[in-house]
């Protein structure tokens, strides 16, 4: 994991086809799990492309997710 970059929640809503409100409403009900997290309510969120379940999202596959990190 050490050598993965982190994806914002801008990449990770490219990278799924979907707004960041939308990235950011399936944290809150437990969808996904950022990496990192900023202090507050509105605190920037990273993810790990690792981390991103696409097929489970119903989106795109975890591997295009992690290309688009590497792109």
């Amino acid at each position: 994991r050490d050598s993965e970059t982190l994806l914002t929640t801008r990449e990770v809503a490219d990278a799924l086809g979907v707004t960041p409100q939308t990235v950011a409403k399936w944290v809150f009900a437990g969808r996904l799990t950022p990496a990192l997290r900023g202090p507050g309510l509105r605190g920037s969120m990273f993810f790990n492309p690792s981390d991103i379940d696409g097929a489970a999202i119903g989106m795109t596959s975890p591997e295009t997710v992690a290309q688009m990190a590497s792109a």
